[in-house]
């Protein structure tokens, strides 16, 4: 391990590359590929058929389900957030707790 982090901190042996300014000017002057994305297996959406046939509409059992559900955990964290006022009372008095009797 000591040897890897040895090895880590020196200088690296690589050879510097020196471009001569022709080497520049011909990688300057090559045409710039264009980017065109990949569309391999790509259906388009438009070239399905547009018909009513197949919308279904709003499954309103499963949006009622849902908002019960999220009124269900909005409850919870907000039961989950009010502190009890016992605890703040015994945070607040200054009584030490009891510590475990040692044997």
């Amino acid at each position: 391990m000591l040897c890897f982090f040895i090895g880590a901190t020196q200088d690296a042996l690589a050879t510097p590359i020196h471009a001569s300014t022709q080497q520049l000017l011909r990688q300057a002057q090559q045409p710039v590929m264009p980017y065109v994305p990949a569309q391999v297996g790509w259906k388009a959406p438009a070239s399905e058929p547009q018909n009513g046939a197949s919308f279904q509409g709003f499954n309103t059992t499963e949006i009622l389900r849902n908002a019960e559900s999220a009124r269900v955990r909005r409850a919870l964290l907000l039961q989950l957030a009010t502190p009890d006022p016992r605890v703040l009372l015994a945070f607040g008095s200054g009584v030490p707790a009891p510590h475990p009797v040692k044997v």
